[in-house]
């Protein structure tokens, strides 16, 4: 007889939608999340009208709202701008709220770490989610009662079998692969880092652009990739993406090689009062067309993650 219905692999946004859709429609499930604690990196922002009205369906709508760093007042609109920054040439972007009319709920912005939290949270008010962190699945077989999951948790392995099992593990899913289901295409791009700061001065400088929250540059130079930057809060918090320089290799980059890549790639970069890696992070924003005045200084920049 197997131990649950369904198991599913992975505990992050996807996993969690599924096990509380699930529980709604009275099936029990078993989550087998790997981590322990979240990821307090601010990626999966932005969340589309259809996901509000699945929030609206698993009863967490107010739940996300309070979760919120950025009001809804402030707005939620992105700008692309051509070659840097503070270029003079720019269009709107990312307008989501235009097509509210075809949906029953709102988009929402908040980092996909909250998210989580406000999933796992719902998850735990329902009995029919059994919900296990630091669970990391290492094999998958056919059993005579279902699929059967081998499991390492709190030292030790063990078995667990469900009549179906879902992969909610990411790009590079261990079940998709035990299960021998290919990719025929390798969506790996250039090695991407992404860095988080706060910087009064430069909420200052974006003042020009009032309810903007998105800020998504196009320069030549990246050969059709972003120079990404957007807000996490109103209080000066900022996350930078953007690919690293060809050439470098292993897990790590680290910040200040980045952002010093970028700047010798710029051709107008003012004197900014200030050292190390907080005046490299002000240079890449404002690099070539808007420098920041002498004086100004930067006061904060911390690395979270090197994704590629």
């Amino acid at each position: 007889m197997a131990d649950a219905p369904v198991a599913i692999v992975g505990g992050g946004p996807v996993g969690l939608a599924l096990a509380i859709d699930l529980a709604l429609r009275g099936v029990n499930s078993v989550v087998l999340e790997r981590g322990t604690t979240l990821h307090r990196i601010p990626k999966g922002q932005n969340l589309t009208q259809r996901s509000g009205e699945h929030f609206r369906a698993w009863g967490v709508t107010e739940a996300i709202r309070a979760a919120t760093p950025i009001p809804r007042a402030f707005g939620n609109a992105g700008l692309v701008t051509y070659g840097t920054l503070l270029s003079d040439y720019s269009y709107d972007w990312f307008q989501r709220s235009k097509v509210g009319d075809y949906y029953h709920a709102l988009n929402e912005r908040l980092p996909q770490y909250r998210t989580e939290e406000v999933l796992r949270a719902r998850a735990g008010e329902l009995d029919q989610i059994d919900f296990r962190t630091g669970a990391r699945v290492i094999g998958m077989r056919t059993g005579a009662d279902g699929v059967v999951l081998e499991v390492e948790r709190a030292g030790g392995v063990h078995s667990l079998t469900a009549d179906y099992v879902v992969g909610c593990d990411g790009a590079r899913s261990l079940v998709r692969d035990l299960a021998g289901i290919g990719q025929e295409m390798d969506h790996q791009g250039p090695r991407m880092a992404l860095l988080v700061f706060r910087s009064p001065e430069l909420d200052r400088l974006l003042e020009r652009f009032p309810g903007k929250s998105i800020f998504n540059v196009m320069n030549p130079e990246m050969e059709g990739y972003w120079q990404f930057l957007g807000r996490i809060d109103l209080d000066g918090g900022y996350f930078y993406h953007a690919s690293v320089p060809d050439g470098r290799r292993g897990r790590t980059i680290s910040a200040d090689i980045c952002m010093r890549w970028w700047v010798r790639n710029s051709s107008c970069v003012s004197s900014i009062s200030g050292s190390g890696i907080c005046v490299s992070a002000m240079r890449s924003v404002i690099a070539r067309g808007g420098c920041l005045s002498p004086g100004m200084r930067p006061t904060a920049i911390r690395p979270t993650a090197v994704m590629g």
